[in-house]
């Protein structure tokens, strides 16, 4: 088997130019475009799927704010824009540990589109950054791929929003990275339809009675003490007592973890309770069999 090919030489037509191209489109790209492109900037946001927002929009991330309770001091910005633009359009739902707001996946694209036209942002959808142009050290811009064919798009400053630093490897930034077995391990986010949430919630309250305290299966939680009592939407112990009477089959030791809201049918949302090792989100391989 042939190990490598050597691709023959290309020209590649120019797409645009721009101020600043921010890409990857989460919340931290998508508050860089906005924010860039309220400063009169001319900027372009590049995403590599079929919609804004990230994690909150492709895996089922409601929330990014379940810290806030009376007493804190919450911060400001197109953070907290998110989701008073979200509530005011009827896209949230009470947060079940906090104060906050949960934010309703699909509706946070309407959201995403919006503040996008609003502030002025160059969108481009369903384009993926396979390359980077520099110029000696200073990166220039990138070469995206996708139904279009190889294109480039130059840039005088490129924000990397990516989440693995996609670009800044591609332009040669230094960079450490630790074996496959020592890296954080990864979540399946998923929903369930069907819950009687009634029944679930008096379970949960007056039997479960779950804390922060009772976090530490698959992560290391470190408080000072006065959150443990606090409650929070954590199970592990039920999951545990499960797998010894039989009744969840095989490796149990990955299940635990927490659940954010319930809609008004009964789906129980951002299930985030399987969590797994040995896999490195940066292989295509891995990430095809963490799928599976």
């Amino acid at each position: 088997m042939t190990n490598a090919i050597t691709e023959p030489s290309r020209t590649t037509p120019v797409l645009m130019d721009t101020d600043v191209l921010v890409v990857g489109s989460g919340p931290s790209g998508l508050t860089a475009a906005i924010a860039s492109a309220r400063t009169g900037a001319k900027t372009v946001l590049l995403e590599r799927y079929g919609c804004f927002g990230g994690v909150l929009t492709q895996v089922g991330v409601e929330s990014f704010a379940w810290y806030r309770h009376e007493g804190t001091e919450d911060c400001e910005g197109i953070g907290r824009e998110y989701e008073r633009r979200a509530k005011a359009l009827g896209f949230t739902r009470p947060e079940p540990q906090s104060i906050s707001e949960v934010i309703d996946t699909e509706g946070f694209k309407f959201v995403a589109d919006r503040m996008i036209v609003e502030a002025g942002v160059t969108p481009l959808l369903h384009s993926q950054v396979v390359d980077v142009i520099m110029e000696g050290n200073a990166l220039k811009g990138v070469i995206i791929e996708g139904k279009s064919g190889r294109k480039a798009i130059l840039a005088k400053r490129i924000v990397d929003c990516t989440g693995d630093a996609d670009v800044a490897y591609k332009a040669g930034a230094p960079y450490t990275k630790r074996d496959k077995s020592e890296l954080m391990g990864v979540t399946v986010m998923f929903t369930c339809a069907g819950i009687d949430v009634a029944r679930f919630n008096d379970f949960v309250r007056n039997e479960l009675k779950p804390t922060y305290a009772d976090w530490g299966k698959n992560w290391d939680v470190i408080t000072d003490g006065k959150e443990d009592d606090m409650f929070s939407p954590y199970m592990e112990e039920i999951f545990t007592r499960a797998h010894e009477e039989g009744i969840i089959p095989g490796d149990a030791q990955a299940i635990a973890g927490t659940w954010s809201s319930f809609t008004a049918e009964g789906e129980a949302m951002q299930l985030n309770m399987v969590y797994a090792f040995g896999f490195d989100c940066t292989d295509v391989l891995d990430i095809t069999r963490g799928g599976n």
